[in-house]
């Protein structure tokens, strides 16, 4: 019976034991900018952000992204 006993929590421990070590926090920092001048002015400028952290039954993912596009012979600029 005993022997029984510890079988069944051994097979509890494995079907709750998560197939996913926990990690240390992970981040990323980007930054692109471009820029021409002559008769037309052109910039461009790109900003990312990331983090990602594992743990044992679920993960966490954010991420960033900024774009400005700059041209002097347009009338509108967009974000």
């Amino acid at each position: 019976m005993a022997e029984s006993e510890q079988q069944h929590r051994a097979a509890v421990e494995r079907s709750t034991s998560c197939p996913f070590p926990e990690e240390k926090l992970q981040g990323g920092v980007g930054l692109a900018v471009s820029a021409a001048t002559y008769e037309k002015t052109t910039a461009n400028a790109v900003a990312t952000f990331d983090l990602y952290k594992q743990w044992p039954r679920n993960d966490f993912e954010a991420d960033l992204f900024a774009s400005i596009n700059y041209d002097n012979s347009r009338d509108l600029n967009l974000t």
